[in-house]
């Protein structure tokens, strides 16, 4: 039989090796309320595989399902479908990956498994139960079981599925507080242990590879609580900063280990900044809606008391216990991992899309605003003038989780001329604003300046168009969302944008009214310069380069009549233009990421986003006073592809 001790009863230890490895180890981070984690899901897509190696920060049930085991459950204990939780609720990796199960419950196992089991080690061993070997289910130990299922094809690995390891402070305990431990020999062992585990997984076929750092242990209440006895009281503050030392040790070192994995081409090795997290929340508790100090736990094992059996009570502390966490602070473990996983794999990439999809609509409506100066006298009166125009364009663009809504607005003043033969061209600027809103949450706010240039020249029936805007634009506030919203990345960047158009048109006259055929091709390019979104909390990310560019072509058919004489000196003519473009590339946003904390080489990806096709139709009216004035209002909306409007007026008078 095998009897594990103080970590499943209430005997009273004192600060000695069987005290401070007690209870296991857990990750040690802070987290918000419950009910904020309800407005904040943080599960993986259904079908995509997940796979947990790990100490009893991670472990969801493997302890008491050893065959063998004598032991009690804490009376706070979440359970299961039999399964027992070291915590008062679901911990962040069934949370996160739904359908997770022990692999100690057996088959058939899926493709979400939990191999973690408390008080493991980074290697074979298992540091509360150390007289039978048959009892070492270390980390080590756990990817020998993963790999024996995999070789009999009880599990299978696919490009899409996730692998977390978590464990590493038992290891550390235990070097500082065994007598014969060696703190320089176990951080060694540790990096090698973990680096060793992340080959092993690529070697396996895994592509996504997320490796904690080591959490601030020394914070815990197994360290802090105010019910230490009082004859361990006076080392503490020592015991306190040795802790701290080694972690911090050995979190530079897994550093630099993990930065040394030669990892696949097409596969990705991710530091779980979990230690900033801690510090994060941990100068916020107060405000995140904990009430009880950090510092313990609703089981105080020094005291041998439960604060109460009322999970609510319970969740006003961080830690269910001296080392685990309650379970609002699991959720946003989940949370935290949630937002990671999604940089990764880029859904955060196409959210980031955005801010050069919104410069191609600041470029089209520079395109397009000009237009006011071709009007005047139908052509037929020459030399300059001056104009002015306004527009405004909204758009609904993206999906998959980052659908925003963008909105452009602009205005320009400019000068236009128009010769005896058929050329009119028009020159102005003006200022530019715009905002982004994901319907998930976060956006971001531009600013700017524009410039458009307008040509046309008529060749008998022929009219040949053609028009360039240019964007230059500033992006404020960048936000995107995620399941913490204490942790928001916020950021700025700047960007430009060109959009270019040529039409090739056929004038009909049919008596009053017209029609003019038409085809034509564009150039919309968009840049975004380098930014960071930052929150100081681990889940940063530095762009380094995103640039899309759509070549369209289009086909149109514009119909009109005549103008009708209101009064002596004033004429109403009007038009409506229906179009069809279509892209003759992918459209998309080619983007190079960087995640600032988390992985030492760059992601890159080609964000393929927005409709290959879009059909727009475009009615305008246009009131001229006298040959001098003109003021004309037009409309569009596209009937396929984004859902999108645009309003344009401009007022035009020529000397």
């Amino acid at each position: 039989m095998i009897r594990v001790t103080a970590t499943h009863r209430f005997d009273r230890p004192t600060l000695s090796v069987r005290a401070l490895l007690a209870c296991g180890t857990a990750l040690i981070t802070l987290a918000l309320t419950a009910d904020a984690t309800e407005q904040h899901p943080s599960t993986l897509p259904a079908g995509r595989g997940a796979y947990v190696f790990g100490d009893s920060s991670s472990e969801m049930g493997n302890l008491y399902l050893t065959p063998g085991l004598v032991g009690a459950a804490f009376p706070t204990s979440y359970i299961a479908n039999g399964w027992t939780r070291e915590s008062n609720g679901p911990i962040w990796n069934e949370l996160l990956a739904p359908g997770m199960r022990p692999v100690n419950a057996g088959g058939p196992y899926g493709n979400r498994v939990n191999f973690a089991h408390s008080n493991a080690t980074t290697g074979m061993g298992n540091i509360t139960v150390t007289d039978l070997n048959e009892y070492d289910y270390g980390v080590l130990r756990q990817l020998g079981r993963f790999q024996g299922l995999l070789a009999a094809r009880q599990i299978s690995v696919q490009p899409g599925d996730l692998f977390f390891i978590n464990a590493g402070p038992n290891d550390l305990m235990n070097a500082l507080f065994a007598e014969e431990g060696d703190p320089a020999a176990t951080v060694a062992s540790l990096v090698s242990n973990l680096t060793g585990t992340s080959r092993n997984l690529f070697q396996a076929g895994a592509k996504h590879v997320f490796v904690w750092d080591i959490p601030h242990i020394e914070q815990a209440p197994q360290f802090n609580s105010s019910t230490i006895p009082p004859q361990a009281q006076a080392g503490l503050a020592q015991i306190r900063g040795a802790m701290k030392a080694l972690s911090d040790t050995a979190r530079t070192a897994l550093d630099t280990g993990l930065s040394q994995v030669a990892v696949p081409a097409d596969a990705s090795l991710v530091t779980v900044r979990l230690s900033k997290l801690q510090e994060h929340l941990s100068s916020n508790a107060k405000q995140l809606g904990f009430t009880r100090p950090a510092t313990e736990g609703c089981i105080d094992i020094y005291a041998e008391t439960v604060c109460s059996s009322d999970r609510a009570v319970q969740n006003q502390f961080l830690f269910i216990d001296n080392l685990h966490l309650t379970a609002p602070a699991q959720a946003y473990e989940a949370a935290y991992y949630a937002t990671l996983v999604d940089q990764v794999l880029g859904g955060v990439n196409r959210r980031a899309a955005r801010l050069s999809d919104i410069g191609i609509d600041a470029g089209r409506l520079a395109a397009d605003l000009g237009q006011a100066g071709m009007a005047g006298a139908d052509g037929k009166r020459q030399g300059f003038g001056l104009f002015a125009d306004s527009g405004w364009r909204r758009r609904d663009a993206g999906g998959d989780g980052a659908l925003a809504q963008q909105t452009v607005k602009a205005a320009i003043a400019g000068m236009s001329y128009a010769d005896h033969d058929g050329w009119r061209i028009a020159l102005g600027g003006g200022p530019l604003e715009g905002t982004g809103r994901f319907q998930a949450g976060g956006g971001f706010d531009l600013t700017g300046a524009i410039a458009s240039v307008q040509v046309t020249n008529n060749i008998g029936r022929l009219q040949l168009r053609s028009s360039l805007g240019h964007a230059w634009f500033d992006l404020d506030r960048i936000t995107r969302p995620g399941g913490i919203p204490t942790l928001t990345p916020r950021g700025d960047s700047q960007g430009e944008a060109s959009s270019y158009a040529f039409t090739a048109a056929w004038h009909v006259d049919m008596g009053d009214l017209f029609i003019e055929p038409g085809l034509g091709f564009g150039l919309d390019e968009a840049s975004v310069k380098s930014y960071a979104e930052r929150n100081g909390a681990g889940l940063e990310m530095k762009i380094d380069r995103m640039k899309r560019s759509d070549w369209t072509a289009t086909a149109s058919l514009k119909a009109g009549f005549r103008p009708v004489n209101l009064s002596p000196n004033i004429r109403l003519s009007g038009q409506v233009e229906a179009s069809y473009t279509r892209h003759l590339d992918r459209p998309g946003t080619a983007t190079l990421a960087d995640l600032i904390d988390n992985t030492a080489r760059p992601v890159s990806l080609f964000v393929g986003d927005g409709p290959r096709d879009r059909v727009s139709v475009a009615p305008t009216l246009s009131l001229s006073g006298g040959d001098s004035t003109t003021l004309s209002v037009s409309y569009a909306t596209q009937i396929r592809g984004d859902k999108g409007d645009a309003v344009r007026a401009g007022l035009a008078w020529r000397f």
